[in-house]
């Protein structure tokens, strides 16, 4: 790859912040979980509504054909795992699980570079995890052993990881960042009316 193609590339990230962030804001005003009233109620309804969109949309990334060559650690990025113990934490059975409701108008997913729009929200939800676990422990007494995992994804390993997605972000031809843009723009978008109050 030529040094003018490699800085292409390197502009993918810093675009899908600039053309993404009117919708990264409005999700975060339907997350509000920085909110000094926060509540046990509030947070295990917030914890299900995570569930309820990450569920359906892990199990449509993992059979995208060639995501997982675009980024190879995909496997080690799963957040459901963490949320089943959240909300097995939060006193949810298995039972009452398996019945949250789930997102049925998910983004479309066509191609790894969809995917990987998919993965931008999701990966980037992560970054400003570690404020919030630190919130949530401090307001309802939750730690990342016991309900925050999901807020606490990667631990100490959360920049390492960021950058290792940037990196697959990066290795992206610039004939596909199209693709990735409007993937990240419609992935946020449809978790954004997945949150709102039905």
């Amino acid at each position: 790859m030529g040094r003018a193609e490699q800085s292409k590339n390197q502009a993918l990230s810093g675009r899908l912040k600039a053309e993404t962030r009117d919708l990264h804001e409005a999700v975060e005003r339907e997350v509000d979980v920085m909110r000094e009233d926060l509540s046990d109620q509030h947070y295990l309804r917030l914890v299900c509504r995570f569930y309820g969109f990450y569920m359906p949309l892990e199990s449509r990334l993992a059979g995208v054909a060639g995501l997982e060559e675009a980024c190879p650690d995909l496997a080690r990025r799963r957040k459901v795992p963490l949320l089943e113990r959240d909300l097995a934490t939060l006193s949810l059975s298995s039972g009452e699980i398996r019945d949250i409701p789930r997102c049925a108008i998910l983004p479309e997913v066509l191609s790894p570079y969809d995917g990987l729009g998919c993965l931008y929200v999701m990966e980037g939800a992560t970054l400003g995890g570690a404020i919030i676990s630190r919130h949530v422990t401090a307001r309802l007494g939750v730690t990342a052993e016991a309900g925050a995992a999901f807020f606490s994804s990667y631990g100490d390993g959360r920049g390492a990881m960021w950058k290792a997605f940037v990196a697959c972000l990066d290795a992206v031809p610039a004939d596909r960042h199209e693709d990735v843009v409007a993937a990240a723009r419609q992935t946020f978008s449809r978790f954004t009316n997945w949150l709102k109050p039905a």
